[in-house]
C-alpha cells in the first residue's frame, strides 16, 4: 500500500481492509487511501484490575529498591479503533505496519521506564495489553509515538502500590524494669539504681539496647569492655563484669533511622521498603519504616510493640500479610 496522499475534498465509502486498520476514502482518479487528519486510529486506555481487586500498581515479588525507589509495575489494556467509524481493529498483529509505519509504538515521559507487550494480537474488541515498569512517582504519561493515532496519551498518577509478596509480620519490644526482680544496683552513666537483671542480664538493657525504667525513664546501653558469662548450657545469661558497662538516660527508643514509637514504627529490610516511608499492613494498620534489623530480610516486617513482657505476650505473628506501599509523607 502506498503512502497516503494529503487531504482532499472528495469523500467515498469507509472500510476496514482485512483488519489492517485503515479508514479509507476514495480519491479520484487513483483510489489510493488518503490520510485522515489527526490520525487513522483511536486509542482507548484502561488500567487493568490487579490481583488485589483495584487498579493500583504492583511492586513485583522479589523486587529491590534502586536509588531508594521502589519498582512500580502497571498493566494497561489498549483498544484500537478505526477512525472515524470507531470500529474495533480485531485480530490485528501488534505492532502492525501501515504504509511502512510501525504502530502502535509507546513511550512514557520518563527515559528509564520499560514497556513490554503482554499480548501480540488484538482481541475481538480490538484490545491488547502492555506492561509499564517505572521507579518514578507522580504523573506518568503513556504516549503513542508512531503518528498513526490521535489523542494526547494517557496519564496515570503513581504513589501507592501493592507489594506482590505477602509479608511475615513479627513484633519486637524493649524490656521493662517492672518485669524483673533482681536487687537494685548502681551502674556507670546512671544517677539512680535499677534492678540488676534489668540492666545486665541477657534479657535486659545490655542485650535489648534500651529499656523502660520503673520511673518512666528510658535507659540506653552505650558500651562495654567485658564479656558475657555463660550458663551450664553455654548460653549467655549475664555480664561478667558490671563495672565495664556504661549506660545513659534516653528520651525514648532509638532505631536505625531515629526514634521509634509504639503504634507507628516498624523495622524493615531497607532494600525492600524505603526508610521513613509508610505502609499499610493488613489487620495491623499504617506504619512507618523507622528501623532495621539483621534478622529482617526480604518480605519481613518487625512491628514495634513498645515496652514490657505484656505487649510481647499479646502479639501474634502474621505469616502472610498483604502490604500496601503508601510512600513518604511530609
Amino acid at each position: 500500500m502506498s503512502s497516503p496522499p494529503g487531504p482532499t475534498g472528495n469523500a467515498g465509502t469507509s472500510w476496514i481492509d482485512g483488519g489492517t486498520m485503515t479508514r479509507t476514502r476514495m480519491w479520484p482518479p487513483s483510489g489510493a487511501p488518503r490520510c485522515i487528519v489527526g490520525g487513522w486510529v483511536a486509542l482507548q486506555y484502561e488500567v487493568k484490575t490487579n490481583a488485589f481487586g483495584d487498579k493500583l500498581p504492583v511492586i513485583p515479588a522479589g523486587a529491590r529498591l534502586k536509588h531508594g525507589k521502589v519498582l512500580y509495575r502497571l498493566d494497561v489494556n489498549v483498544k484500537l479503533l478505526s477512525l472515524p467509524d470507531r470500529l474495533p481493529l480485531k485480530d490485528l498483529a501488534v505492532p502492525a505496519l501501515l504504509w511502512k509505519v510501525k504502530y502502535p509504538v509507546f513511550k512514557t515521559n520518563h527515559k528509564d521506564d520499560k514497556i513490554t507487550l503482554l499480548t501480540h494480537k488484538t482481541g475481538p474488541d480490538g484490545t491488547f495489553s502492555l506492561r509499564i515498569e517505572t521507579r518514578e512517582t507522580g504523573d506518568l504519561r503513556l504516549i503513542e509515538t508512531s503518528g498513526i493515532t490521535d489523542g494526547a496519551g494517557f496519564q496515570i498518577s503513581l504513589k501507592e502500590a501493592w507489594y506482590e509478596d505477602t509479608f511475615l509480620i513479627t513484633g519486637y519490644n524493649v524490656c521493662e524494669e517492672s518485669d524483673f526482680s533482681g536487687p537494685l544496683v548502681s551502674a556507670n552513666g546512671l544517677g539512680t539504681k535499677h534492678k540488676e537483671d534489668f540492666l545486665f542480664s541477657a534479657t535486659g538493657v545490655v542485650m535489648e539496647g534500651t529499656g523502660l525504667a520503673t520511673g518512666g525513664q528510658y535507659i540506653q546501653f552505650v558500651s562495654m569492655t567485658t564479656t558475657w558469662h555463660r550458663n551450664a548450657h553455654g548460653n549467655r545469661d549475664h555480664i561478667a563484669d558490671q563495672s565495664k558497662v556504661t549506660f545513659q538516660n534516653a528520651n525514648g527508643v532509638k532505631g536505625a533511622y531515629g526514634p521509634v514509637t509504639q503504634g507507628t514504627s516498624i523495622a524493615v529490610d531497607p532494600t525492600v521498603i524505603p526508610k521513613h516511608s509508610w505502609v499499610s499492613i493488613d489487620t495491623v494498620g499504617e506504619r512507618r519504616a523507622d528501623d532495621t534489623g539483621s534478622a529482617i530480610v526480604g518480605a519481613h516486617i518487625d512491628n514495634f510493640l513498645g515496652a514490657g513482657k505484656a505487649v510481647a505476650d499479646a502479639w501474634d505473628n502474621i505469616d502472610a500479610a498483604k502490604v500496601k506501599y503508601l510512600g513518604p509523607r511530609e
